[in-house]
């Protein structure tokens, strides 16, 4: 997986090889999130592709499927989520699926009218009661390519013609819906599908530096939520242009999508087990965190376990994981933890982080450079009086085949650094460091100490 970034923000130009985890560090504001928003907008499903209908006569009309204006509109969308400029993935990634995308596809399908009456309706009470009961409509379409066709058929029980019109009108734009959405359905599952098969990962997801708080929102109201996904249609000029108005697009709203069920995968709790004083139990559709026997209600909870919080209840396996600043809020003895957990995640998923945790930087090198045994990682585990660790002990085993690499991204670039070195040192944050322990010598020397 290569990502290709060009005048994107603060990247002027970067090429950057993904391995199984693939690590971003440098300065502030040097473009590691944007290379990892690069990622995620070139992998994630979109959702606009536009179908476009021209009613030939009743009964029948003609629609298309529109790659440019797909690829038009995907490019504009993004404006409001990441800088103008280029990225993309190599050597597939979502851009490339909608500009060459085509689909065979042909089915027949019934609808119902579903009238509401509403006051001033062409319908009366009673009419609205026979169409919705009697009425329906047989629909047939194929699509071949980019073109397709569609016909069908309307029976209605016995009503007034303004009533038949009004009922009419409705149900041919329910006819066009239906097929939209069937025909989006058939494109982000190829979509999906060629994803998979490219890269083997079943979903994308993004897990923002803010996600304590998120969590902390979202866990402190006590009920499952959902986030509840419109759609609309456009008529124009005889014309009906229909797209779906799909906000998951948005890696923070597609990231509380992912967190509103409240639900964990049982394998990642047990390898972040380690990290945590208590016990997390779901009861009903709450997460109880407990120390003891003691329930202790969200809000008062350390800010090291909302951020855990935030990323149990996001990673599943066979996902690409893209995390932002995994440090934050955490003790120096649980970023090691946190620098485990992620080298054994690369075992069961592709993951890039950005960071600037020189503890977590070099963790990841000394893994990378020395693959240790299970019982090895229990030797840590005993060191740093960490407590039921197996599970994620088992899994840094089985990460031993996983490719790490390093970028440091600075000055417009993103430069890959050799394990070895950064085995020694973290770019940028040692010379600070060199810096300031100079300018301490230069004080003591000039006090005398």
């Amino acid at each position: 997986m290569k990502l290709i970034a060009k005048s994107l923000g603060p990247i002027d130009e970067a090429v950057v090889e993904l391995g199984d985890l693939t690590v971003f560090e440098g300065p502030p504001s040097s473009g590691k999130s944007t290379l990892l928003k690069a990622i995620y907008y070139s992998l994630a499903w979109g959702g606009y592709p536009i179908v476009n209908f021209l009613r030939e006569r009743e009964g029948r009309f003609i629609f298309k499927v529109e790659p440019e204006e797909n690829l038009r509109r995907f490019k504009d969308s993004l404006a409001i989520y990441i800088p103008n400029g280029e990225f993309s993935v190599q050597p597939f990634d979502i851009q490339k699926f909608l500009r060459e995308v085509r689909v065979n596809l042909e089915e027949k399908f019934e609808i119902k009218p579903n009238v509401s009456f509403y006051y001033g309706s062409d319908c009366t009470d009673s009419e609205v009661v026979r169409v919705n009961s009697e009425g329906r409509a047989e629909v047939s379409y194929k699509l071949q390519g980019l073109s397709g066709e569609a016909e069908y058929t309307i029976y209605l029980p016995s009503i007034s013609r303004n009533c038949e019109n009004y009922v009419k009108g409705l149900i041919e734009g329910n006819v066009m819906s239906s097929i939209a959405d069937r025909v989006i359905n058939r494109l982000k599952d190829g979509y999906l599908n060629a994803r998979s098969h490219a890269y083997n990962v079943n979903d994308v997801i993004f897990i923002p530096f803010n996600r304590a708080s998120i969590i902390e929102n979202k866990i402190s109201e006590e009920v499952e939520g959902t986030i509840t996904i419109g759609s609309r249609v456009t008529i124009r000029s005889g014309s009906t242009l229909y797209f779906p108005l799909e906000i998951t697009i948005d890696y923070r709203e597609k990231y509380k999508s992912v967190i509103s069920s409240l639900s964990f995968n049982p394998k990642i709790y047990e390898m972040i087990k380690p990290f945590l004083k208590g016990e997390i139990e779901v009861v009903g559709n709450k997460l109880i965190y407990k120390e003891g026997d003691r329930p202790i209600r969200w809000n008062y909870v350390s800010a090291s376990i909302l951020e855990l919080m935030g990323i149990l209840l996001s990673v599943r396996e066979k996902q690409l994981i893209l995390l932002e600043e995994p440090e934050n809020q955490l003790h120096e003895k649980l970023k090691i933890l946190m620098a485990l957990f992620l080298y054994a995640l690369s075992a069961l998923n592709k993951v890039a982080i950005t960071t600037h945790s020189q503890t977590i930087s070099f963790t990841l090198a000394h893994l990378a450079r020395t693959k240790p045994e299970k019982n090895e990682v229990l030797k840590l585990f005993e060191m740093l009086g960490v407590k039921g660790g197996e599970i994620l002990a088992e899994e840094v085993e089985k990460a031993s085949n996983s490719k790490v690499k390093f970028y440091y991204v600075h000055d417009g670039t993103a430069e890959e650094m050799d394990i070895e070195s950064v085995s020694r040192e973290m770019p940028g944050t040692s010379k600070v460091m060199d810096k300031e322990i100079d300018w301490f010598n230069w004080l003591y020397a000039r006090r005398g100490q």
